[in-house]
């Protein structure tokens, strides 16, 4: 009876403390739950802000670049020639420092690309190429005595070739690959380096399989870059950011040259400040030369003797910039450092000249 009455009573209070646990159970169940949502929901707000902060980040990079002299200038000359600029790409590190590569493409077919980098809203490097630069590096390999050479001996020898590859390293210099292979797969190359627009070091590279270099493995890396730069720009307008720059840059502002002037001068005293001599006139002289081709040309990159002969052609007073152009040149090429006083001269012309 004890037993029974024990466990008639044990019993009902042992269902009382497992209900009381169970609740306790879902309470903390409940806590958990809402800790984890408000951790996913802070991870949520984290990454969008993180998100926001890089587009912003991309968007005043990007203004940066589009508002740089130096970039206006190479952009301009491409749209001048009939380029449309059909994609862009930037990856930069800060607002105002990161790489950025431009694709522009006429109605014919030919293309032409823009890349370099920032770094504090200065250029750094910046590489242009088209199609008809292309086509002129091309026929001045073609009329190299030691490529013509090659050239023959390896058709003599059943060889066929096969369409150049161009790996521009610098503005000034590119690397010019032309292929070959015969019908049983074997595989030769005729390599050149183009610098300065001159041909240099033509050499033939053989097949891999034959103890000669992989020229072929540099050879795939390059055409997949090329296919995947291509194939990101045709893909990439798909983005709504990708396609607001695209048309932020094909149609920009009326270009102004004197203002875009000034500031390639200011540039020059700031170069001459840190010691860059050098630089500081070469900026002095691309300042004149952009200048006089804007106000009396055709809006293209032009030498000093093309500026005074423009300045010639509209009977404007040439002396004084003919005079400054020339010692930017001299300096230029010079080993001497030059004097302060010189620097002041030629800033002076170059001050008179840009209104």
């Amino acid at each position: 009876m004890n037993i029974q009455i024990g466990g008639s009573i044990g019993s009902p209070m042992g269902g009382s403390t497992g209900a009381g646990n169970q609740q306790e159970g879902n309470a903390g169940d409940r806590v958990q739950n809402n800790q984890l949502n408000q951790n996913t929901g802070a991870i949520k707000e984290e990454m969008q802000q993180e998100m926001q902060k890089q587009e912003q980040m991309r968007e005043e990079f990007q203004k940066k670049l589009a508002e740089n002299p130096e970039f206006q200038q190479k952009h301009q000359q491409l749209l001048s020639k009939g380029y449309n600029l059909t994609n862009a790409s930037v990856n930069p590190v800060s607002n105002n420092t990161g790489d950025f590569e431009l694709g522009y493409q006429k109605p014919d077919g030919s293309t032409a690309r823009l890349a370099g980098s920032m770094q504090n809203g200065s250029i750094q490097e910046m590489m242009s190429r088209t199609s008809e630069d292309e086509s002129t590096m091309l026929q001045r390999l073609e009329q190299n005595p030691e490529f013509q050479r090659l050239d023959e001996k390896l058709r003599e020898s059943g060889f066929l070739r096969g369409s150049a590859v161009f790996d521009q390293t610098s503005q000034n210099h590119t690397r010019i690959i032309v292929p070959y292979e015969d019908e049983d797969g074997e595989k030769r190359a005729i390599h050149a380096d183009y610098i300065n627009g001159t041909i240099r070091d033509v050499v033939l590279v053989g097949d891999s399989r034959r103890g000669g270099h992989p020229w072929w493995i540099l050879l795939s890396v390059l055409m997949l870059s090329l296919i995947g730069w291509f194939v990101y720009g045709r893909y990439s307008n798909r983005d709504r950011g990708a396609v607001a720059e695209v048309q932020s840059l094909q149609n920009p502002a009326k270009v102004d040259y004197v203002a875009i002037s000034r500031a390639m001068i200011r540039d020059a005293r700031n170069l001459f400040e840190r010691g860059e001599e050098k630089e500081a006139y070469k900026k002095i002289s691309q300042a004149v030369r952009y200048y006089v081709s804007y106000k009396f040309g055709d809006n293209r990159e032009i030498t000093a003797v093309e500026a005074v002969h423009l300045l010639k052609r509209e009977g404007q007073d040439f002396q004084m910039v003919k005079e400054c152009l020339d010692r930017c040149g001299s300096v230029e090429f010079a080993k001497l450092r030059p004097a302060r006083a010189d620097f002041e001269e030629v800033v002076e012309i170059a001050d008179g000249l840009v209104r």
